[in-house]
């Protein structure tokens, strides 16, 4: 092998052992559920949730929420922000969305929540 094809490997090698990257490192989400309820504590169906990390490394997760104001999915265990959202052009949800408070539908830091591994998430939408 010549001087410059070794050069080159090595240099290269050296590249991407400097990147950061390492798969042994990634955590795979953990399933949780979670509840949403107006002020006066009914089930909120026909929106979705949103959840943002607060940290670095995590993935945005959420669900859709049932009749019965629930919802579930998977998200690596930490902070989150949520926002809520229409499930897509559902005409109900688009009505009860127009009657909430702004702060909820984008990610805002007074939204936060805690994800733990199998655990249940409590959002009680206030006026």
């Amino acid at each position: 092998m010549s001087v410059r094809v070794t050069g080159f490997l090595l240099g290269f090698l050296s590249i991407l052992a400097g990147c950061g990257y390492n798969p042994g490192t990634r955590q795979d989400g953990a399933e949780f559920k979670g509840k949403l309820t107006d002020a006066a504590g009914r089930p909120v169906p026909n929106v979705s949730v949103i959840l943002q990390p607060t940290f670095s490394g995590g993935l945005p997760s959420g669900g859709k929420v049932e009749k019965d104001g629930s919802f579930k999915g998977k998200a690596v265990p930490g902070d989150y922000v949520y926002s809520i959202g229409p499930v897509a052009e559902n005409a109900k949800a688009m009505a009860f969305l127009k009657g909430i408070n702004k702060k909820y539908l984008s990610p805002d830091a007074a939204n936060k929540v805690s994800i733990a591994a199998g655990g249940t998430v409590e959002i009680k939408l206030s006026n």
